[in-house]
């Protein structure tokens, strides 16, 4: 017999699904967004998806923050819910709410730390991980009806020490864990969370050197970018691990080398058979093979161009195209995903000069 009592979060996450969820239709085009990270303002990039992944600029609007100039070396500095936009401002330590119809500012609220460079979100709670000072996580309620941000009490808990440089921060698949890599430090943070609030940290020794980047998979699979396999060199990695139900990572692969440089950002597909890896000095994005108990396997390399530098990368929601923003070029490179996983170049936005972080697909 079921319970006629469900907890809080559970009622949030219908809402949310209620009230979020776009009404589509056969006209409804679908949408790049991306933001500039300007440090003398902020905005968000639109670009509409033609048929085939093709984009098609279409406009700019300012945050009302201010960003901390280029690439800020994470992960997740753009986060799409429903119909609601969330975006970190670092330059003035803010996260801004936009309706991503209406590409209209609804709300600005503080980080709960300085200098925001990464979001997460589950159930009717966004998490956020500060850069500066220090160096935390925050969490927030989101008003499924307005989108608007309330900092949860309780919730901000520092990471290992200070200046670790963070790189991202996501939940497990459950919402039950907070998962964070520390550039500086090697360690990947394991919060416990409980009703949306996070408790203390563990953290434990990454497999790679410079942990950056990664992506989780529904079976609790998280597969991490190592920007270096050594110390003094620049050639790097991507390491997998699984989360037990107990919210410790045990490696499953360790340091499958690239043979590329700066490995940073990472994306799975929905299928989670394939791994994506930006790496940022060499021009190229990795692709990698997930293996039935989450190991991995490197594939092949594609090209983004001669000073591109890519950097945050997504899968459009049918899988078919693959995209990334290219630091250094500011474009915004656009692939066919064939169905080896495989990468086919085709046109992107390459006469934008201002993405620089974040990347999100709708």
């Amino acid at each position: 017999m079921l319970s006629t009592t469900f907890p809080k979060y559970v009622f949030s996450n219908l809402l949310w699904l209620a009230v979020c969820s776009p009404t589509l239709n056969a006209a409804t085009a679908s949408y790049v967004y991306t933001m500039t990270n300007a440090a003398s303002g902020n905005s968000i990039l639109v670009f509409q998806r033609e048929t085939g992944g093709t984009l098609t600029f279409v406009t700019s609007v300012p945050t009302g923050g201010r960003g901390s100039g280029g690439a800020p070396g994470s992960q997740g500095t753009l986060l799409l819910q429903g119909n609601y936009l969330f975006a970190v401002n670092p330059g003035n330590s803010t996260i801004t709410t936009l309706n991503a119809n209406t590409m209209t500012v609804l709300s600005s609220v503080s980080s709960g730390g300085t200098s925001p460079v990464s979001l997460t979100f589950h159930k009717g709670f966004l998490y956020v991980l500060n850069d500066k000072g220090v160096n935390n996580i925050t969490g927030f309620t989101a008003d499924a009806a307005t989108g608007v941000l309330t900092a949860l009490p309780g919730s901000t808990q520092p990471l290992s020490a200070a200046s670790v440089g963070p790189a991202e921060v996501a939940f497990n698949a459950a919402g039950t864990e907070l998962i964070v890599t520390e550039k500086n430090t090697s360690l990947i943070d394991v919060f416990p969370v409980t009703d949306g609030v996070a408790g203390p940290p563990t953290s434990y020794a990454s497999a790679g050197i410079t942990p950056y980047g990664f992506a989780v998979s529904g079976h609790d699979w998280f597969f991490v970018s190592d920007a270096q396999t050594g110390v003094g060199t620049d050639s790097g990695a991507v390491s997998s691990y699984q989360l037990s139900s107990t919210g410790v990572p045990s490696v499953i692969s360790g340091v499958v080398a690239l043979t590329s440089l700066a490995p940073c950002w990472v994306a799975v597909n929905a299928a989670e058979t394939y791994v994506y890896v930006a790496n940022n000095g060499s021009n190229t994005i990795s692709q990698l093979t997930i293996g039935s108990n989450g190991s991995l396997t490197l594939v092949s390399a594609y090209g983004t161009g001669p000073s591109t530098g890519p950097a945050d990368l997504a899968i459009s929601p049918d899988g078919l195209n693959l995209y990334a923003v290219d630091s250094k070029s500011g474009a915004v490179d656009a692939f066919t995903i064939n169905s080896n996983g495989s990468l086919t170049r085709i046109a992107g936005a390459s006469g934008t000069s201002a993405a620089h972080a974040g990347l999100v697909v709708r």
